[in-house]
């Protein structure tokens, strides 16, 4: 009753005129698209984001050096050497960089900021440089070798006298810092344990921080490009699979609104054949699109496309567009 007056009131063109189903099958798709287009055109800025960054992804994927790669227990086992020596390291750095500056304390006396920064200074270019030399010192002598080279690099025989030379100096600088606090330490007296242990840990700890960061870098840059592919590798994974269920949204969208549609046809037809038969008026549906709901969604479909084209994943697309072109 209320619909009979609604199509009267709205749709009285469509009631009276001999092809009014025809007409009112296409106000019915035209607004199903117009719907669907309208929510396309809201998530199609959000899917050409991820369509660049998928493609700049994939670009990188498709360029890099498998050679490089580490295999998945390679991968593992340098993760773990590389955590732990990066731990072992820092451990060192920080107790060298305390021990040299309590050592400045002794020679370099004053609460002046500059005094103070000025003993900081020391104490860091001392265990920065003896960890720096200590680990060329280690690199000329013994040329790294990395996992996917076959020969390590040739000796240079003017590097190992260069870094020999730096390393001895700021060995002797750290042996002459350290010295002094050793021999506060002992009360001004010298050649005891103590003396002679505060020098020597001084001393070595930079050698055992540079030989660890020596063996580290066998490993390390392919460890961090290994690292680095896997990460862009999951980041398409999940850009890909974002596009996907942004696309899913759009199809579930547009499956509601088909059906919607489809009903709202239905009930207008029925009210329309009936007004049909009580006029002594008929219309042939037999071929139209809106014969059976098979039909108008394959017409919907077949439109539909047009707009849901300028979306697909690229790959897809591509893909489509290319066996639409040979076809």
């Amino acid at each position: 009753m209320f619909s009979g007056t609604y199509y009267r009131s709205a749709y009285s063109t469509d009631l009276s005129n001999p092809n009014g189903l025809t007409r009112f099958a296409e106000r019915c798709l035209s607004e199903l698209l117009d719907r669907v287009k309208k929510k396309s055109t809201s998530l199609r800025q959000g899917i050409q984001e991820m369509d660049r960054k998928l493609n700049a992804t994939r670009s990188y994927l498709n360029g890099a050096r498998k050679s490089d790669l580490l295999s998945d227990n390679d991968f593992f086992s340098a993760r773990r050497k590389v955590r732990i020596g990066m731990f072992l390291v820092t451990g060192i750095l920080l107790t060298e960089g305390l021990l040299n500056y309590f050592s400045t304390l002794v020679f370099i006396s004053g609460e002046d900021i500059g005094i103070a920064l000025l003993r900081w200074l020391i104490a860091i270019v001392l265990t920065l440089g003896a960890i720096a030399t200590a680990e060329r010192f280690m690199e000329a002598i013994m040329p790294i070798r990395k996992h996917n080279e076959s020969e390590s690099k040739p000796r240079s025989v003017l590097m190992i006298v260069l870094w020999s030379l730096l390393f001895i100096g700021v060995e002797i600088a750290i042996a002459g810092v350290s010295e002094a606090r050793a021999r506060d330490i002992e009360g001004g007296h010298t050649g005891g344990l103590l003396y002679y242990g505060f020098i020597i840990l001084s001393m070595t700890l930079p050698l055992i921080a540079g030989g660890i960061s020596w063996d580290l870098l066998h490993v390390y840059d392919s460890y961090k490009y290994t690292r680095k592919y896997s990460i862009a590798k999951r980041t398409s994974d999940t850009v890909e699979r974002q596009i996907k269920i942004v696309m899913q949204r759009l199809e579930d969208y547009y499956n509601v609104r088909l059906n919607q549609a489809w009903h709202r046809f239905n009930d207008f037809r029925s009210y329309k054949e009936n007004f049909n038969l009580r006029r002594g008026m008929s219309e042939n549906v037999n071929g139209q699109f809106y014969a059976e709901f098979a039909t108008f969604k394959n017409e919907a479909d077949r439109r539909y496309g047009a707009i849901l084209g300028q979306m697909e994943l690229p790959a897809e697309g591509h893909r489509a567009r290319k066996e639409e072109k040979a076809a």
